[in-house]
């Protein structure tokens, strides 16, 4: 004869204290979150590409016109990074170097500002060439190009750098 052992062991039972816990334990998960995303999106890039909007807003006009202007040129250009030296090279749609611009190039990261560094580019053999200093990773270089004062030539670039490429883990 088997005995029936249910009325040996005692019922578990969910009370009111265990969805207390539980829900004390849900919105407390939740509100960590928010708080460490709320952390991360204030420490990293504001997301700001002007620092006054509304001066920036009064020359987009102008802005889409210069990239009318440039795009009609049908330049061509490329941008290297190595040994230390950022090297810009313009060609026009003939394949001839362009020269005698004056040219600036802004490198940032493209997910903060902290680590944003000017550099003037200076002309060489048709080339414009400036000593950098780039880590490793992902940059974003903005490039102006004038002549006589007037921008003639605006681009942007990514550059991946890759300070020691024997270090290769793809």
């Amino acid at each position: 004869m088997m005995r029936n052992q249910v009325g040996d062991q005692k019922h578990w039972q969910f009370t009111g204290r265990h969805m207390l816990m539980l829900i004390v334990s849900f919105f407390g998960v939740i509100l960590i979150m928010n708080v460490a995303l709320a952390w991360l999106a204030l420490s990293s890039w504001p997301g700001l590409l002007a620092r006054n909007g509304y001066r920036a807003s009064q020359s987009y006009n102008q802005l889409i016109a210069d990239a009318q202007v440039q795009s009609g040129l049908h330049w061509n250009s490329e941008i290297a990074y190595a040994d230390g030296l950022i090297d810009l090279t313009i060609q026009d749609a003939d394949g001839i170097l362009v020269s005698g611009l004056d040219v600036t190039a802004t490198a940032g990261r493209p997910t903060h500002d902290r680590e944003d560094r000017d550099y003037t580019l200076n002309e060489i053999a048709g080339a414009y060439t400036a000593a950098a200093s780039l880590t490793d990773g992902v940059w974003s270089v903005s490039v102006l190009g004038a002549r006589d004062g007037d921008i003639v030539y605006r681009r942007h670039f990514r550059v991946l750098v890759r300070v020691d490429p024997g270090d290769d883990h793809e």
